[in-house]
C-alpha cells in the first residue's frame, strides 16, 4: 500500500507565512493605535472630503445612483466617446483635441464634443467621478484618514505644501486621483 504521507516523519507548517530565517513581526504600540484609529474613521465615515470636492447634485447622484440603463443614440455623443476612451489611457487632452479639430475640418457639421465636454458626459453616464488626495512628494503617504490633520510627513519629514519664503502657500506637493470603487462596479452591471 502506497501512501503519501509518513507516520514516522515529523510534521511541518507548509504555510510560506512560516519561515525561520526571517525575524519575527514586530508591532508596536503606537501601530496598534493607528490601526484602531482607521478602524474607526472606517466606521465613522462621513463623506467631507468628497463633499469638499463635489457639487450637491454630483454627491447625490454618488450616494444615489441612477438604476436605469443608458442609451447612447447620439452617434456625435458616440464617436466622442469612444475616441477620448480610446485615448484616455495613452495620450493627452491635445491629442483629443488634435483628432476632434481634424473630423471638424473634414465634417464642419460634426457636433463632436469638446474634451471637457464629453468628460462632463462620462462622469454623468457612469456616476465615476474623481477625488483628488494630496500626498508626500515622496510618496510616502496620503493625507487622508488618519494623516489628515498632518501637514508633514511622518517618515521623510517633507512638508506637505510647497514652501515659499514669503507667503504660507497651500499648494500641496503631489497628489493623486482616485476613483471610487462602488461605481465603477456599479457601471459593470
Amino acid at each position: 500500500m502506497d501512501s503519501s504521507f509518513d507516520f514516522n516523519q515529523p510534521e511541518t507548517d507548509a504555510s510560506p507565512s512560516c519561515k525561520l530565517d526571517e525575524p519575527p513581526l514586530q508591532v508596536m504600540l503606537e501601530d496598534l493605535r493607528c490601526m484602531e484609529s482607521n478602524i474607526s474613521q472606517i466606521w465613522d465615515y462621513s463623506f467631507e472630503h468628497e463633499k469638499s470636492q463635489w457639487t450637491k447634485d454630483k454627491l447625490g447622484s454618488f450616494l444615489d445612483p441612477l438604476h436605469e440603463l443608458w442609451s447612447l443614440d447620439d452617434p456625435q455623443l458616440c464617436l466622442s466617446l469612444q475616441i477620448y476612451l480610446s485615448l484616455s489611457a495613452r495620450s493627452s487632452e491635445a491629442t483629443y483635441d488634435v483628432i476632434r479639430s481634424n473630423i471638424k475640418e473634414c465634417y464642419p457639421e460634426s457636433t463632436m464634443l469638446l474634451f471637457d465636454q464629453v468628460q462632463t458626459q462620462l462622469k454623468a453616464i457612469t456616476g465615476i467621478l474623481p477625488l483628488h488626495f494630496d500626498m508626500c512628494v515622496n510618496t510616502c503617504l496620503a493625507y487622508t484618514g488618519t494623516f489628515a490633520t498632518l501637514t508633514e510627513c511622518p517618515f521623510c519629514g517633507e512638508h506637505q505644501f510647497e514652501q515659499h519664503l514669503d507667503i504660507d502657500s497651500r499648494t500641496p506637493h503631489r497628489q493623486f486621483v482616485t476613483l471610487p470603487i462602488g461605481p465603477q462596479l456599479q457601471a459593470l452591471w
